[in-house]
């Protein structure tokens, strides 16, 4: 076999371990055995001997031990894919030297140390090592890998920051940073790395203002870090960016007031900051999906969204005014989720009319009118209304509705539930709670704090598992309202009789002993219904 140059044995179910040697392998360039069994260590003979080899894939096995540094024999080796094993230790500087490699994984092992000196890294473009436990800062000779493109580093324990060089990379396109300690300010110049589409560093410690963004950037995300400061000056002309998600960060200012209409802009989510000022006209963002701003500061009333949003999130704002109907139901054919929770709204509740709207959630406001306007929202499965002045005059649509702390008008059916035999759920009504395991679904109608609602479940015959439970959970007493009403029940059939009884005996003892029996007759029959219609 002094011939061979490729052997792929991928994905054949291989165990054991690794040959400490491979005599005649000396034409070898391609060796692929990911996807296998193997375990033991990468032995440091074979590198030393098949020095013409290309391509070493061990990636998805279950290799442990250290790298050996052997592996810088392999002056031609252009791609090292050693991710998704058990490896442990440091990784050789020889490793380091090798120029021609071009990719070089690392991912899912438990490598330790710091990065060597990536100087003679000269044709590299691809360097990922996430999910370790790498420490330490970033070399500065990363500036100096000329042909970088991809970093990928997340879950990791790098702090400090980025090279300042890293600007200089004319390819460098790609960095997943996420989950480190890495701290400081993001560069000034950022809008400089001319050919970054992904910069994605959450879980960070990272402070300081958002600069300017890069003009090929795609995707952002930087949430839960310590980004302070307004929002980028450029951010409503990029054309390039679809997703932007800065949560959980303390960012000031306001949103841009005009966006540009030729931005791509898909997804945004600016929650848990500290934004203010009032909501831009969102229309000219024609793509965008999803758009999140719940927990800041911004005032005024809302305003129009794009035909394209799916996903709308104001919640705990101090926003206040009524719901415009004409942003919602059938200008917002494909909005999935409307959560605004927590705020000053008022007015009616609108017709969302027979949209795709799957969550709606408006708890906390100052909403008054009928709840029937929902009934054409056929796509409902999460219905909260909680804590607004709303009148019920439906059977609720949701599979989990909430609509305590209203004040309804008419009574509210338990038909809703009854309806939806074989599954699980509970009904909350006021302070009783009455489950019916054989017959809810994943349904939780609440209407605590409606002291005087009613409830109507008029010729809904319930099935012989729900008289079962509710008859023994009234006679445990474990539900005040319901066990009253059975005590009661109990009380009247057992004394019924007696009180017959006992009427029937005097009214017969009346007759034999008057002279004039209809009189008394009909005395004790007056006073035989008197005491007797209380009963019923």
């Amino acid at each position: 076999m002094t011939n061979l140059a490729e052997l792929d044995l991928m994905g054949n179910w291989i165990e054991g371990t690794l040959p400490t040697t491979m005599p005649g392998m000396q034409s070898l360039t391609v060796l692929t055995l990911y996807h296998n069994f193997l375990s033991g260590t990468l032995p440091a003979d074979p590198l030393a001997t098949t020095t013409a080899l290309e391509m070493l894939g061990l990636w998805n096995n279950s290799l442990s031990g250290t790298i050996p540094s052997d592996v810088g024999n392999l002056t031609k080796l252009t791609r090292l894919e050693l991710n998704l094993n058990s490896m442990s230790g440091t990784l050789p500087p020889s490793l380091f030297n090798l120029t021609a490699i071009s990719t070089l994984w690392l991912d899912s092992n438990r490598i330790s140390g710091t990065l060597p000196d990536p100087t003679n890294l000269t044709a590299l473009r691809d360097l990922s090592f996430p999910n370790n436990s790498i420490s330490g800062s970033l070399p500065p000779e990363l500036g100096r890998v000329t042909n970088l493109q991809w970093m990928v580093c997340w879950k990791n324990q790098l702090s400090g920051w980025f090279p300042t060089n890293v600007s200089q990379l004319p390819y460098f396109s790609y960095l997943a940073a996420s989950r480190n300690s890495l701290s400081g300010t993001l560069p000034s110049d950022l809008q400089s790395w001319t050919a970054l589409e992904f910069l994605i560093s959450d879980r960070n410690f990272i402070s300081g203002s958002l600069p300017s963004l890069p003009p090929a950037l795609a995707m952002m995300l930087l949430y839960d870090n310590r980004v302070s400061g307004n929002l980028p000056h450029n951010l409503a002309n990029t054309t390039t960016l679809q997703t932007m998600v800065c949560e959980d960060n303390r960012i000031s200012g306001s949103l841009p007031s005009l966006w540009n209409d030729t931005t791509n802009m898909a997804v945004m989510s600016f929650k848990n900051n500290r934004i203010g000022g009032t909501l831009p006209s969102f229309e000219n963002l024609t793509k965008l999906r999803v758009l999140d701003l719940s927990s800041n500061k911004i005032s005024g009333s809302l305003t129009r969204f794009p035909n394209s949003t799916v996903d709308l999130n104001l919640s705990r704002n101090k926003l206040s005014g009524t719901l415009p109907l004409g942003s919602f139901g059938m200008n917002v054919p494909l909005l999935q989720s409307l959560i605004l929770n927590d705020m000053s709204l008022s007015g009616t509740l609108p017709d969302f009319g027979p949209t795709l709207l799957q969550t709606l959630a408006l708890v906390r406001n100052y909403l008054v009118g009928e709840t029937d306007v929902l009934e054409g929202s056929w796509n409902l499965s999460t219905l909260l209304l909680n804590s607004n002045y709303l009148s019920c005059s439906m059977t609720p649509l949701a599979n989990s509705t909430l609509l305590a702390t209203n004040y309804f008008r008419d009574p509210v059916p338990l038909a809703v539930a009854l309806q939806l035999r074989q599954q699980q759920g509970a009904i909350e009504l006021g302070q009783v709670l009455v489950e019916e395991p054989a017959s809810l679904s994943n349904v939780a109608l609440s209407f605590a704090g409606n002291p005087e609602l009613t409830v109507s479940a008029a010729n809904i015959p319930p099935t012989e598992a729900e008289r079962s439970t509710l008859k023994d959970r009234i006679l445990q007493g474990r539900h005040g309202m319901f066990a009253g009403y059975s005590e009661s029940k109990q009380i009247v059939f057992v004394t019924a009789p007696l009180l017959i009884l006992v009427h029937v005996l005097a009214i017969v003892v009346t007759i034999r002993s008057s002279d004039d029996p209809n009189a008394n007759l009909r005395l004790d029959l007056a006073g035989w219904l008197a005491g007797w219609l209380p009963c019923w």
